[in-house]
């Protein structure tokens, strides 16, 4: 699990959002639906990082509502100023051994950028999930990106 070195004003700055723990909304999935399409991918997620957990927002094409921080690939975010993808995560020694690449839902692909909040912290990521590898094109990266954009401006 990767550990911020501002991850105390970065759990405070999720924490002022107060978006943890809200009910679903409309404008979230419908950005969550458009990333699925513009992807093309049978799963994308909403989800925001404390310091336990990524609980997610909104979802499409998967039923869980949080996941320990350990467990999921989202965390690793932190370690990618732009865009983190993993192409196939089960050839990925990084992610390799990360629970849902070896469990349901058996994540192969990974696609997230982060959504930032306050003083430009990662507070989540907008990501695109499959479960074979493949790529992302670059009209794909830019929308997923720019859809990231929405989701910091619904804060």
């Amino acid at each position: 699990m990767v550990i911020t070195p501002d991850e105390e004003e970065r759990v405070a700055t999720l924490r002022s959002c107060r978006i943890m723990d809200t009910p679903r909304d409309d404008q979230f999935d419908n950005v969550a639906f458009a990333a699925a399409q513009i992807c093309r991918t049978p799963i994308a997620l909403i989800t925001f990082i404390d310091s336990e957990r990524v609980w997610i927002k909104s979802r499409i094409g998967l039923h869980l509502l949080e996941v320990a921080r350990a467990d999921c690939l989202c965390s690793s975010i932190f370690t990618c100023p732009d865009m983190l993808v993993i192409e196939d995560a089960r050839h990925d020694a990084r992610f390799s051994g990360i629970k849902y690449v070896n469990e349901p839902p058996f994540i192969r692909f990974y696609g997230g950028t982060p959504v930032r909040a306050g003083p430009g912290l990662t507070v989540g990521v907008l990501c695109v999930i499959d479960t074979r590898p493949r790529i992302l094109s670059a009209e794909q990266h830019r929308g997923l990106a720019g859809l990231a954009r929405q989701v910091e401006k619904l804060l």
